[in-house]
């Protein structure tokens, strides 16, 4: 099986897809970018804001396309394989591209986008499609609170779309409206105006894994 936890910045996918590895002894991890390899060197200048400052400035297809080769050198080296039987959980996916790239485009582009998108990474390039992917929604007022959080304990800073909230905002307004035609499940990481714990989301995660899985409660 193959488990996609994907959202904005700041939704906490690290979190839980952290919490749900701790948990079931037989997953394993995959992260999307691998930051720690070479494969990744234009995904860390696109976010860097070596190329521009600005992501709206990249072409949505040439930003997508290294995000995929990070994923397609990660696939060719070994580091994961469709032939055993493990769960692989990931922490973003193709489905990345589609959250963060898409929007750049007029709306009448955009299907057309998601279906070359598609085409690219699941059939030329040969990627893995995931048996369920699972998009966090947080509120973005929420996320940057978590965002500013996370650099101000680790000294980092915020990338070109982590920094830019209203492209954010705006990222998750459109994949809203077309979250039904793609097929994921959508799991809401508030209440009002309020975050749910990590236990709460996490364990709404555990629930879809297990309706995908069409077995037991996981133990």
């Amino acid at each position: 099986m193959f488990i996609v936890i994907d959202g904005l910045d700041g939704s906490g996918k690290s979190s839980v897809a952290a919490k749900l590895l701790n948990s079931l002894p037989d997953a394993e991890a995959l992260e999307f970018p691998r930051y720690k390899n070479k494969s990744s060197a234009l995904v860390k200048m696109y976010l860097g804001g070596e190329i521009t400052a600005d992501p709206k400035d990249i072409t949505p297809y040439a930003a997508a396309s290294m995000f995929a080769l990070d994923r397609y050198i990660s696939f060719k080296t070994g580091d994961w394989a469709t032939t055993n039987e493990k769960l692989y959980i990931s922490d973003r996916y193709v489905s990345s591209n589609i959250i963060y790239q898409m929007t750049k485009l007029p709306p009448r582009e955009r299907e057309a986008f998601a279906l070359w998108l598609y085409d690219f990474e699941f059939n030329k390039l040969g990627l893995p499609k995931p048996d369920l992917t699972i998009y966090l929604d947080q509120l973005p007022s929420l996320s940057q609170k978590f965002l500013e959080q996370r650099y101000k304990l680790s000294g980092g800073a915020k990338d070109i779309h982590e920094s830019d909230t209203e492209f954010l905002t705006h990222c998750r307004t459109e994949i809203l409206k077309i979250l039904p035609t793609l097929g994921w499940t959508k799991i809401e990481c508030f209440e009002g105006e309020t975050p749910k714990t990590l236990k709460q989301i996490t364990a709404e995660v555990r629930a879809e894994l297990e309706k995908c899985l069409n077995s037991e409660p996981l133990n």
